[in-house]
């Protein structure tokens, strides 16, 4: 005899006003976590005569009304301090990139959909317009990043940064195996947890990260989150996160997991303008 176990696939259906608006565009009429958006514009193909190219970022996780992003590709190439020795709260490149950078990308509209992160480094907090990932959340999120590698874009590379069939390193915000080196990932997408000696600048690609409030705009585009998990409450697959506009129609089937049975094949029904809970 042969015992049938069920997945108790739990909805949590997560509604709320969110910040899809013309700067913004996704490929698809529902955003989720894998997909790109455009924000945003900085100096990609090293040709400063053709004016800045539109930055892409993928979609990495979604929650509280936000979606955390990163970019596509590696945009720039800078020290992560000047002297060997530096924590990213007090480092010359998170200066940069809540400074110089944060100006050069985004114009003061587009800066409204930008919500500061309390960012946790070195036993103590900051907080960041844009930051580097840390190790923790690069492993949550690799399973996104690897479908985009690490390209580095014609600028970042004319900055001396170094790259391999395209590919480029790139900065984490966390120490190395001292305090004068700083996690890396590798082109080939693998993390370098001894890291780089901090002032060294050919492996200090740049792939900024932030936080989007989908609530800044409120030009359509409600989110939709559900939830795969076991009856015991353990999580059984991936959630599923998408924006869809109110009164829309979704319609998305449940994975299949070896050895269980879904309680609901498909979750369907119309976007409404409230949390709905199932």
């Amino acid at each position: 005899h042969k015992s049938t176990f069920y997945v108790v696939f739990l909805l949590v259906i997560s509604v709320s006003i969110c910040a899809f608006f013309d700067d913004i565009k996704s490929n698809a009429a529902t955003l989720k976590i894998g997909d790109k958006i455009t924000l945003g514009s900085y100096e990609q193909d090293n040709n400063s005569d053709n004016g800045k190219e539109a930055v892409s970022w993928i979609v990495l996780d979604a929650k509280g009304g936000k979606a955390l992003v990163l970019s596509e590709k590696v945009l720039d190439c800078q020290k992560f301090h000047k002297s060997a020795a530096a924590a990213w709260s007090t480092s010359d490149l998170r200066t940069w990139l809540n400074g110089t950078f944060y100006s050069a990308i985004f114009n003061d509209t587009e800066k409204k959909y930008i919500t500061q992160n309390n960012t946790v480094c070195d036993a103590s907090g900051v907080t960041d317009n844009l930051f580097l990932l840390n190790k923790s959340e690069f492993k949550s999120y690799e399973y996104v990043i690897d479908k985009y590698g690490n390209v580095a874009t014609s600028y970042a590379i004319s900055k001396s940064l170094y790259t391999e069939n395209g590919n480029g390193y790139w900065w984490l915000r966390d120490a190395g195996y001292n305090s004068e080196h700083v996690m890396i990932i590798n082109p080939d997408g693998s993390l370098y947890a001894a890291g780089c000696v901090a002032s060294y600048i050919n492996m200090g690609g740049i792939r900024p990260a932030m936080w989007i409030d989908l609530k800044a705009a409120s030009l359509g585009g409600n989110t939709l989150t559900v939830k795969y998990v076991y009856d015991s409450g353990k999580t059984a697959f991936d959630s599923y996160f998408a924006a869809i506009s109110p009164g829309d129609s979704y319609s998305i089937t449940s994975p299949s997991v070896d050895n269980y049975i879904a309680d609901k094949e498909t979750v369907s029904g119309s976007m409404g303008n409230e949390d709905i809970s199932v």
